[in-house]
């Protein structure tokens, strides 16, 4: 993650941020600019604590995400297909799913869904 400090902000509540960072987990590495400093935060953001609560610090601009929320779910960290085995039916992609399962019965209509999350009782289940 990347914070931003606001301009001018004396040198001692920059580092009030990057020992917070250190406590939080991760490996603050500040970048001193002419009047400005950012700091990169090392470490990963699905394993440490999230840096979003320093926006609370009246010296931090903004906390910039560098990697996606879903990194595990995406190809940048899984780049090949999914494939999933239901039943002997090997299917891969949401799309290829959702279309093996409107084949194989089950309704997929909104009526069946609770809030998306559960199946109405009486859908199919495939």
């Amino acid at each position: 993650m990347i914070v931003v400090i606001r301009p001018h902000t004396p040198p001692d509540l920059v580092e009030e941020v990057i020992r917070e960072i250190s406590l939080l987990g991760y490996t603050p590495n500040p970048i001193r600019g002419e009047c400005q400093t950012v700091v990169a935060a090392i470490g990963d953001e699905t394993t440490h604590a999230s840096l979003e609560s320093l926006n609370a610090l009246a010296q931090v601009e903004r906390v910039i995400r560098v990697q996606k929320r879903y990194k595990l779910a995406s190809r940048q960290s899984h780049p090949e297909t999914t494939v999933v085995d239901a039943g002997g039916v090997l299917s891969a992609g949401a799309l290829h799913c959702a279309r093996a399962l409107a084949a194989a019965g089950a309704d997929l209509s909104a009526r069946a869904w609770d809030g998306g999350n559960a199946l109405h009782a009486g859908a199919a289940a495939g």
